[in-house]
């Protein structure tokens, strides 16, 4: 069963690869995406160390031109199909009115 610090490693990592797969350092994706954060930041959810929020995961779909169901890719195979639990519910409903 994926558990909530699964499951923020396995985001990150699909973070990681689809930035790194569009050619991003962690300096330009900041600016691109225009997160706001340190690359420290971006480096601790990419590792799964740091949650991210909602927007700012609106913010990382959109600087990769990817829907949010690609990001999370491989989470299902983990045994967790409920990521409305895992992600604040308010900024989730945000999120999807976008």
């Amino acid at each position: 069963m994926l558990d909530k610090s699964n499951f923020y490693m396995s985001l990150g990592k699909n973070i990681e690869i689809a930035r790194k797969e569009k050619g991003y350092s962690m300096d330009k994706f900041i600016e691109v995406a225009n997160l706001g954060m340190s690359k420290s930041t971006l480096s601790a959810i990419e590792n799964g160390k740091q949650q991210i929020s909602a927007f700012q995961l609106y913010l990382v779909t959109e600087a990769l031109d990817l829907k949010l169901s690609e990001l999370l890719r491989g989470l299902e195979a983990m045994g967790h199909h409920d990521y409305a639990n895992l992600l604040n519910k308010n900024d989730l409903n945000k999120l999807e009115s976008l």
